[in-house]
């Protein structure tokens, strides 16, 4: 049975680096020219508004100002958090598989987008691997209509580092932390 699961984790690893392949650019690449060249456009109305209203130039930097703030705040949200950066890692068949048991759920803040609402939660684990248990915390996105798969007691597969058993991440093929 492990050796299918690495197979499969394997095919996984192999479509996702063939479909970058096609694209010619990774996903995180594309949201970052995408929300930066909105921004630039943007900034390019306003450059043109400004100017032909004849609005003083302060005006322009504050208004700059603000559009590079929102990007930033955009930008964070979109793009993958250090443990989902980690967890698509340890899937590219660095990692190997275990299971945790929730000792503990912190809820850290949230996020609303329009068709999805997260919940940014740090888990305390007790995670078995290679017949040790060992104590871990992973900070994750987690949708909130996922969330009871993760309250405490309940049982979570992850997949850990062998060299670092402390890295470790949120299986998401078998624990999914989202409705796609």
């Amino acid at each position: 049975m492990n050796d299918t699961g690495n197979a499969a984790r394997d095919g996984d690893s192999i479509n996702r680096k063939n479909a970058a392949a096609k694209n010619g650019m990774a996903s995180e690449t594309k949201i970052i020219l995408t929300v930066v060249g909105i921004a630039v456009l943007a900034f390019a109305i306003y450059v043109w508004g400004f100017t032909k209203a004849g609005v003083p130039g302060y005006a322009l930097w504050l208004v700059g100002g603000f559009i590079a703030f929102f990007t930033l705040l955009t930008l964070k949200s979109l793009l993958p958090g250090q443990e989902e950066k980690l967890a698509q890692r340890l899937a590219d068949g660095v990692g190997k598989p275990a299971v945790g048991t929730v000792t503990e759920m912190r809820r850290r803040g949230s996020l609303e987008t329009t068709t999805h609402r997260y919940v940014y939660v740090t888990l305390a684990l007790d995670m078995e691997a290679e017949g040790k248990v060992s104590r871990v915390s992973i900070s994750a996105k987690i949708e909130e209509n996922m969330l009871a798969d993760f309250a405490s007691g309940k049982q979570v597969h992850l997949l850990y580092d062998p060299e670092d058993p402390a890295d470790a991440a949120i299986d998401r093929a078998k624990s999914p932390v989202s409705i796609e």
